[in-house]
């Protein structure tokens, strides 16, 4: 969990700008929105879900290039990007965002067809957020961003989407 959060926070510093953007989703958002209080499991991931507006992107920094940058390589399908110690930070655009897309891949103009991919229930993520501040969870890295980040019902919206995609699988 703490490496899966300094890859985020490697992710994140390359974005630069483009951090307007995005909207963190999946279990580190949970755990974001939860805080210090008391699990019944102890935290636990091994990766980093950025949902993307691409109706904020700018031209620059392309995402690729801020991702391959900031350390990360593409890890074989569109949106899923590779960092250290094999933690993957996966860059994704709510479904009815994502107008050209092919059978993964999304239309993002200059930054290409690969860097993200679309995904049905993310949409909730775009105006169910609020603002939190990221920080490394150790003290040897100093690091902090603020952020969106997926408000509950958003988070259940999307876990009931992705339940949907596996049932009967």
């Amino acid at each position: 969990y703490v490496l899966a959060r300094q890859v985020l926070l490697d992710a994140l510093e390359g974005l630069g700008s483009q951090r307007d953007a995005l909207v963190l989703v999946g279990a580190q958002a949970i755990y974001a929105q939860v805080g210090a209080a008391d699990l019944a499991v102890p935290p636990m991931t091994t990766d980093g879900d950025l949902a993307l507006d691409p109706r904020l992107l700018s031209d620059l920094p392309l995402l690729g290039e801020a991702m391959q940058q900031a350390g990360f390589v593409p890890a074989g399908q569109p949106g899923s990007w590779r960092g250290r110690g094999n933690v993957c930070v996966d860059l994704m655009v709510p479904a009815a965002l994502a107008a050209d897309h092919g059978r993964r891949g999304v239309d993002l103009g200059v930054h290409g067809r690969l860097v993200a991919r679309y995904t049905a229930g993310l949409e909730a993520a775009m105006v169910d957020h609020t603002v939190h501040q990221l920080s490394s969870l150790t003290e040897e890295d100093t690091r902090s961003f603020s952020l969106r980040v997926a408000g509950p019902a958003a988070l259940w919206v999307a876990k009931q989407h992705k339940l949907g995609e596996r049932a009967g699988t």
